[in-house]
């Protein structure tokens, strides 16, 4: 969806829920510590009306947390999210505990567009097994794209002292429950304190968070697409091969180049996942 009268995001996250039932350690949006919380649209709805005046995405990543826990009012904010008409596509991303009840979900299913799976250590479900459910519901359901991700590290976050200009931010904004967007999961959820941040990042966070109901197409343009003085003193990177070796923390490792390979997905249809 692009329309030239506002600024275009290749994405942007929403929780379901804040919380999780599996526990990483490393989790980049501190889901294992975060309290249970589950969210309902109507807690988004003005803030997404607001933003959909001036802004549109790519795609809205339904996330959390697990999403799939709130089972009660997944649907709710999936279709909600879509009726803004800031985006034609929806996906959620899960840990897929839910695969083997899948059935249970159906009616939530027919409303996604595509899935981002991560694979992770709690998973009991075995990889080949994975890749025939996540088959099946991709035809069952026509979803463009069902991708799973099998992340061999996990980062833990090195924040800094003094400044270390970075070069880049794969930035993945968060809408907020209170009407704002957080320039990425770090800034968003540091406040569940699961992350050894210094005293200058907790400083200069509040510029990577921006006001949806005083804002506008350009200087939401010029926020989203810019670094802020706080991105300087966080060295998160969720790229696998820009994490350093004191910093990985060990997660799919148990697995065998074969399962990886099996749990793979083709790239997905052009144009779909941005």
């Amino acid at each position: 969806m692009v329309n030239n009268d506002k600024f275009h995001m290749r994405m942007m996250q929403i929780h379901s829920v804040d919380h999780c039932n599996y526990s990483c350690a490393g989790c980049s949006h501190a889901s294992p510590i975060a309290p249970r919380k589950f969210y309902k649209y109507e807690e988004y709805m003005p803030h997404l009306e607001k933003l959909s005046e001036y802004a549109t995405a790519e795609r809205i990543d339904i996330t959390g947390g697990e999403p799939f826990l709130n089972k009660r009012n997944l649907l709710g904010l999936i279709q909600g999210v879509r009726s803004t008409g800031i985006t034609d596509v929806i996906e959620v991303a899960t840990n897929g505990f839910w695969l083997k009840r899948w059935e249970r979900y159906a009616e939530i299913l027919e409303h996604i567009d595509q899935f981002h799976i991560t694979y992770h250590p709690e998973q009991h479900i075995p990889p080949k097994e994975i890749r025939d459910i996540t088959d099946m519901l991709e035809e069952k359901f026509n979803m463009n794209h069902i991708y799973i991700y099998v992340p061999i590290w996990f980062n833990e976050v090195e924040f800094f002292e003094k400044p270390v200009p970075r070069d880049h931010c794969k930035f993945c904004p968060q809408l907020m429950p209170n009407g704002t967007v957080a320039k990425c999961n770090i800034i968003g959820y540091s406040k569940f304190h699961g992350f050894n941040t210094t005293k200058p990042f907790d400083v200069l966070k509040h510029h990577g968070v921006y006001d949806i109901h005083t804002g506008d197409k350009e200087s939401f343009a010029h926020w989203h697409d810019n670094l802020h003085l706080a991105c300087d003193f966080c060295g998160f990177y969720d790229e696998q091969d820009k994490i350093k070796d004191e910093f990985k923390i060990p997660h799919n490792v148990h697995l065998t180049e074969e399962e990886i390979n099996i749990m793979k997905k083709e790239a997905p249809r052009e144009g779909l996942l941005g």
